[in-house]
């Protein structure tokens, strides 16, 4: 992960510096990650000044959910 880190950093600066207006707010960097461990993150964002994020997902269990509400929706309007 440090060098996705690196690579955010990267690009968050050079949107601030090509295209940012002047009223806008700073841009942030989110990284989305399938796990995350949290001394890896600790380190890699130490120095780093850039409002960053990280944040972990599961794929699956969102799209199980999600096909599940869509099934209970279908359901409910048959009725």
């Amino acid at each position: 992960m440090p060098e996705f880190i690196g690579k955010l950093n990267f690009y968050v600066s050079a949107a601030d510096e090509l295209l940012r207006g002047e009223g806008d707010n700073p841009s942030i960097g989110i990284l989305l990650c399938k796990d995350k461990d949290s001394s890896v993150v600790e380190w890699s964002l130490r120095s780093i000044t850039t409002p960053l994020g990280v944040a972990s997902y599961q794929l699956q269990e969102v799209y199980e959910r999600t096909l599940l509400e869509i099934k209970q929706e279908a359901a409910e309007e048959e009725d």
